[in-house]
């Protein structure tokens, strides 16, 4: 019994010796940040970058799923409305000859009220409580794709670099060695393939185009500042004061005046003036192209009401072309 006893004590101070020895062998590769899967010693970003490709088809078929039904729907709307279009305005001229006392003329408004029901003019089909849901949430997918596929262009080739150069690391080097057969630095799979597979994604939303639609008679779009962060704006069609910013925006984006920066008076509708600062923002991305440098105002807080807004005057060396009957904001290079 006592022997017994001796030999599992030797024993399990063995097993532990054994461990204690293999996490000091291991110290070095948890130092350059390194963990452990299977005999894989791999960087965390790895299996963040991993993840995020892992959920790219997913995000790139609901939003093709989404765009063929909306697709469908402006289709069928605007077959609708080229039915009932000469219709509507035949009822309009007789209602028009009428006189406002006239009792035919209550039974050609219900009948006209009826007609308009069936189908909307294609330019203002995007404000339909229904449509503009639809929209919203194609572009908020649309984005957030965008913003997936922007992150992994920058993850990769930096995680390929930092496999390079902990590869010629001869510390990380022999504690993998130490540690026995099987043990390797990773990445756990080539990481160049899954980079060139991104073209596939990258065609669904980097397009010349960007969905809009319409709210309070506004027509609105998402696009992305400094390639990270969305923001929901309105398009001004009449050139004006190029791109401002709310100020809570403006701060949501980290977005400053220069030092310096110039102070202006801006105007806008019913003589309504609101003060502004000049900054700049470092890109602007609508679908695939890129915008550099853009100049911005950022409005005072009493401005907060007016909503971020853009202008084509924002957008040197762009031609834009906002296409409400089509759902979208097409930009052209010069």
């Amino acid at each position: 019994m006592f022997l017994t006893s001796t030999l599992a004590s030797l024993a399990a101070g063995l097993y532990g010796a054994n461990r204690a020895s293999a996490s000091d062998e291991a110290e070095p590769l948890r130092a350059a940040g390194l963990v452990r899967q299977g005999e894989v010693w791999l960087l965390p970003e790895e299996r963040k970058a991993r993840e995020q490709i892992a959920a790219l088809p997913q995000l790139r078929d609901s939003i093709q799923l989404l765009q063929r039904d909306l697709d469908e729907l402006v289709k069928q709307n605007r077959q609708t409305y080229e039915i009932i279009k000469p219709i509507i305005e035949s009822l309009e001229q007789a209602i028009g000859r009428l006189a406002s006392n006239d009792p035919k003329r209550r039974t050609l408004e219900k009948q006209l009220a009826a007609e308009r029901r069936k189908a909307t003019p294609p330019e203002k089909f995007g404000g339909k409580s229904e449509v503009r849901s639809m929209i919203a949430r194609l572009s908020q997918q649309r984005i957030n794709l965008t913003l997936q596929i922007l992150s992994l262009r920058r993850i990769v080739p930096e995680l390929i670099q930092k496999y390079a150069d902990l590869a010629k690391d001869t510390s990380v080097a022999h504690a993998i060695e130490q540690l026995g057969r099987g043990n390797r630095l990773g990445p756990l799979r080539p990481l160049e393939p899954e980079m060139r597979k991104l073209g596939e994604f990258e065609s669904v939303v980097l397009t010349p185009y960007v969905p809009i639609w319409l709210q309070s008679g506004h027509v609105r779009f998402t696009a992305i500042v400094d390639e990270r962060h969305p923001l929901t704006m309105t398009w001004n069609e009449y050139p004006g004061h190029g791109l401002l910013l709310t100020a809570s925006a403006a701060q949501a984006l980290d977005v400053r005046p220069q030092p310096g920066a110039e102070t202006r008076s801006l105007s806008f509708p019913k003589q309504r003036k609101v003060n502004a600062q000049r900054s700049t923002i470092a890109s602007l991305r609508l679908g695939r192209w890129v915008a550099p440098d853009v100049p911005a105002w950022i409005l005072a807080p009493e401005g907060e009401d007016l909503g971020s807004q853009l202008d084509s005057t924002a957008l040197a060396s762009y031609t834009a072309s906002c296409e409400p009957a089509a759902l979208r904001l097409t930009l052209s290079r010069d």
